[in-house]
């Protein structure tokens, strides 16, 4: 029997979970009917071990958001967007040239991403065109829903959009802000020198995340929990009080996605943890020290992560690498 193994870039749709487990259990028939094995092959269990690679334009993705794990969109570096239909990952034609750093997903109909220069972009099904917002700050962090939407960046800067206009909206303090997120009927957004700002409907109130004078950049709200993190490995626990989850790599946490089952975090030097699960924290190495900038999860068996030089990872793994201690 022969066993040829492709390159990643000729298979792209070897991510797929059920893809990978139908791959692994032809690889233990190959295995086990006695056949010689080229040696040099990764063994079942490495290939199992290992996050996919997702083949990509090159290029540095910033952010990665889905409202289904068929309608997942990425956006990045010049204003690069790439779609995932379930099928297929492919490039969308943008109608921007400005770094994108956040999108929100609300459906098939409806999305939204914010970056450079006061850039917000809109999706209605059909095609993604420029919002004008009224700024010119740099925005950082979407949400949205049915039927408005909020965005924040630099200086303070945040903005509301309903009734299809985007509106200032006021903030007590001068923190930059880098994500928000909306926690059940608590919508908040996260920044400089361990600011919390909550939204009431019309303005935004600073309060500091006690004990961390220091700067939060993600922030997520999902079936595992709420959790705020920024530099120096720094995740908390909003359901737990605030409680620093301990033991992730001193890096600069810039993503955290908790879809049920255990919780993933990236940053840069190549930060992808899981917390929770079979192991209570484990630091996958298949990143190297690429800067890694968002995680999304549709689910616990479909984990994205995206990141610089055309990164894109799919996982997680089958079953757990061993690490170097």
């Amino acid at each position: 029997m022969l066993l040829l193994l492709r390159r990643d870039d000729d298979v792209p749709e070897r991510g797929d979970p059920l893809m990978r487990a139908v791959c692994i259990a032809c690889l233990f028939v190959a295995c086990g009917a006695g056949t010689s094995v080229n040696p040099n092959l990764p063994t079942v269990e490495e290939l199992a071990a290992k996050w996919t690679v997702v083949a990509a334009p090159l290029g540095d993705y910033f952010a990665i958001h889905g409202s289904a794990a068929d309608n997942i969109y990425i956006v990045g570096r010049g204003g690069r967007i790439l779609h995932y239909d379930g099928q297929e990952l492919s490039e969308v034609t943008s109608p921007t040239t400005e770094h994108l750093f956040s999108v929100f997903v609300v459906s098939p109909t409806r999305a939204f991403a914010c970056g450079n220069h006061g850039t917000v972009i809109a999706w209605d099904g059909e095609t993604w065109s420029v919002d004008g917002t009224g700024t010119s700050e740099e925005l950082r962090g979407i949400w949205a829903n049915a039927t408005s939407a909020l965005a924040v960046g630099a200086n303070a800067t945040a903005i509301a959009r309903g009734g299809g206009v985007w509106q200032p909206v006021p903030t007590n303090s001068p923190d930059d802000l880098f994500a928000i997120v909306r926690s059940g009927t608590n919508t908040f957004a996260v920044g400089t020198l361990g600011t919390i700002a909550t939204y009431n409907g019309t303005s935004f109130t600073r309060q500091a995340l006690a004990g961390f004078p220091k700067t939060l950049v993600a922030a997520h709200a999902g079936p595992g929990g709420t959790f705020i993190g920024g530099v120096d490995g720094a995740v908390f626990d909003r359901g737990r009080g605030n409680a620093r989850i301990a033991g992730i790599q001193s890096s600069f946490v810039r993503s955290i996605s908790a879809p049920g089952g255990a919780m993933y975090v990236v940053g840069w030097d190549g930060l992808l943890a899981r917390v929770g699960g079979a192991t209570s924290l484990l630091h996958y190495p298949d990143a190297g020290k690429t800067w890694l900038y968002g995680v999304w999860a549709s689910d616990p068996t479909d984990v994205w992560v995206v990141g610089a030089d055309g990164m894109i990872l799919r996982g997680p793994p089958l079953v757990d690498p061993v690490v170097a201690r």
